[in-house]
């Protein structure tokens, strides 16, 4: 048996982020990126001036921080939103155990609003799908967004990919330029895209996020899934 001596004291361990790379099952908490990462898990220190990504870090304390936490928290509060809406919307967009979502896409912009708060912007159904004729158009509603307050878009695949369409990141790119390049510009912001996956039984997967910071090149639709949101994230 040990003795009293023996003990090791352990520092008090804190999760910092709302995501975990795709397919994990483990706790949330990694920062972000375009693809997958590990979670990170930080020992508090009495450090007055933690760095980034390193111990006693508070992604909230910055605004690049705060941002991304809050997109996050956005996007699992749109996952929710867009259930509420389809059993609003009733007919085949509800199933004998809830929310249809199989039965057409979702989407919103996510805009800032006061402060450092991101909020979901209004939700928009598409058409209903034909599983026999995939060819339908279906674009976010641009109510309320512009310029200055856009932060990127959230949408469902009913399809159940986690990876965006080439329309899908096309789209995102093009919306991002026109917020960096239009006077007066916002050329540091980064922008974010959550795919949120639906199950075959019409319930929501799985959100995903996808970031295009400042300097990225504008690439083909990424082919590594990126990291999992949790669907239960709040606001800083």
């Amino acid at each position: 048996m040990p003795q009293d001596d023996d003990v090791t004291e352990l520092d008090e361990i804190v999760v910092i982020g709302q995501r975990r790379p795709a397919g994990s099952s483990g706790a949330y908490g990694g920062g972000g990126g375009r693809g997958t990462g590990a979670p990170d898990q930080y020992e508090i220190d009495d450090d007055p001036n933690p760095q980034p990504d390193g111990p006693g870090y508070d992604p909230c304390a910055t605004p690049e921080g705060a941002a991304a936490w809050n997109a996050d928290a956005a996007a699992a509060k749109a996952a929710q939103d867009f259930m509420s809406e389809a059993i609003r919307a009733g007919g085949n967009d509800v199933g004998p155990r809830g929310p249809n979502m199989r039965n057409r896409e979702w989407g919103a912009f996510l805009l800032k609003s006061s402060g450092r708060d991101i909020e979901v912007g209004t939700i928009i159904p598409g058409p209903e799908i034909d599983w026999s004729d995939l060819t339908t158009d279906f674009s976010v509603d641009l109510t309320g967004a512009n310029n200055a307050n856009y932060m990127g878009d959230v949408h469902t695949h009913p399809g159940g990919s986690p990876l965006p369409s080439g329309e899908d990141w096309d789209n995102f790119l093009a919306s991002n330029a026109r917020a960096r390049n239009t006077p007066p510009g916002r050329p540091d912001e980064t922008f974010y895209m959550y795919v949120i996956t639906i199950n075959p039984d019409g319930s929501i997967g799985t959100i995903h996020v996808y970031e295009d910071a400042p300097g990225d090149t504008d690439d083909p639709p990424p082919t590594e899934i990126g990291q999992e949101v949790n669907p239960n994230g709040r606001p800083c």
